[in-house]
């Protein structure tokens, strides 16, 4: 889906500015080829090839669509998965309501 490598590289960015870590996990259904190929255009680490096996990130319907972002605090999950292609605005202002104190 070539939103979701775009979402990708938003998602990112915003991370990146906000000093957040970020964990890219690939959906389990997905063409592991075309995602490796995607990957390495973009120039970007291995680990984004990493398949998702997480079954409560099934049951939380993170997979319903790409792209969508998950928080966690501290190696728990927080909020709701939010999907598909959103701005650099948009996925702050996501964060900074889930996220908050």
């Amino acid at each position: 889906m070539p939103l979701s490598l775009d979402g990708l590289e938003i998602v990112r960015g915003v991370a990146a500015a906000r000093g957040l870590a970020l964990t890219v996990v690939l959906d389990p259904g997905a063409d592991r080829g075309a995602a490796a190929s995607a990957a390495a255009a973009r120039q970007w680490p291995g680990s984004t090839l990493r398949v998702a096996d997480s079954v409560e990130l099934t049951f939380r319907d993170l997979f319903v669509h790409a792209p969508a972002i998950q928080p966690y605090v501290a190696g728990r999950l927080v909020g709701s998965p939010w999907p598909g292609y959103h701005g650099a605005a948009e996925y702050t202002a996501f964060l900074d309501r889930v996220l908050a104190p």
